[in-house]
C-alpha cells in the first residue's frame, strides 16, 4: 500500500525510468565484459518471464 503523500509515478515518468534502467544495465554489463549475444540472450530471458506469467490488471 501507498502512503496518501506518495504519489505514483505517470506513464512517461515510468518510461523515462525503464530506458535509464536499460541503458545503465546495458553499460554495466557492457563494462564487463559481456557480449551482444550474452546481453541479447538476457533480453530473451527477460521476455520469456514477461511472457510466461498471467496479466494483472491494475
Amino acid at each position: 500500500m501507498t502512503p496518501a503523500n506518495i504519489t505514483q509515478p505517470d506513464a512517461s515518468e515510468r518510461r523515462r525510468a525503464l530506458d535509464i534502467l536499460a541503458k545503465s544495465l546495458y553499460r554495466e554489463l557492457t563494462a564487463q565484459g559481456y557480449e551482444q549475444k550474452h546481453i541479447v540472450n538476457l533480453a530473451t530471458a527477460l521476455l520469456g518471464e514477461v511472457t510466461s506469467k498471467p496479466v494483472v490488471s491494475q
